[in-house]
């Protein structure tokens, strides 16, 4: 598989992901495809569910959730929509 990574995604933005938490709008080739992804931790979802104005809830597209943002979780989770996509499942 190849990197799936943007060049500008250096260990410096790497650190600053998982620091913050958060990783938004982020692009991903997977299969051919590009796709924009939001990466969360749990601690930071929380804090900003509880920031928004009035609303209990949060709704971002290609949201995902990751015990922490780091490039080896996302590798994990782009290895696994790979597979599912390879095997016809929908993406």
């Amino acid at each position: 598989m190849n990197t799936p990574f943007p060049d500008w995604f250096d260990e410096l933005a790497q650190l600053e992901a998982e620091a913050k938490g958060v990783l938004s709008d982020f692009p991903l080739i997977i299969n051919d495809r590009e796709t924009r992804f939001t990466f969360y931790d749990p601690a930071r979802l929380r804090q900003d569910i509880e920031a928004e104005s009035g609303t209990p809830y949060i709704r971002i597209n290609n949201l995902v959730v990751l015990p922490r943002v780091s490039k080896e979780n996302i590798l994990l989770f782009v290895q696994d929509l790979s597979e599912a996509d390879a095997d016809g499942k929908a993406v």
